[in-house]
């Protein structure tokens, strides 16, 4: 919990990008990430589902994903 009061230090327009990716290891902590099977491929479909669009939009308009992950991304898919 104190780790997640430093978001406060950075500026407020990167708040919300680190919060994408904190918010859900927190989470993590607090409910058990165990997964029956017959949920496992719903989540799997699910997160494949997000990289595929994260990824498409980085190909065709990477300026639509911002920070460390689009510029690593940006440069993945341009190579």
């Amino acid at each position: 919990m104190a780790c997640g009061w430093s978001i406060l230090l950075e500026k407020r327009s990167r708040r919300q990008e680190i919060a994408f990716f904190v918010v859900p290891r927190a989470l993590a902590t607090l409910l058990p990430r165990v997964y029956e099977k017959r949920y496992r491929i719903r989540e799997q479909a699910v997160f494949a589902t997000s990289v595929a669009i994260v990824m498409a939009t980085v190909a065709e308009r990477p300026q639509r994903v911002r920070g460390a992950l689009g510029q690593v991304l940006g440069r993945v898919v341009s190579t």
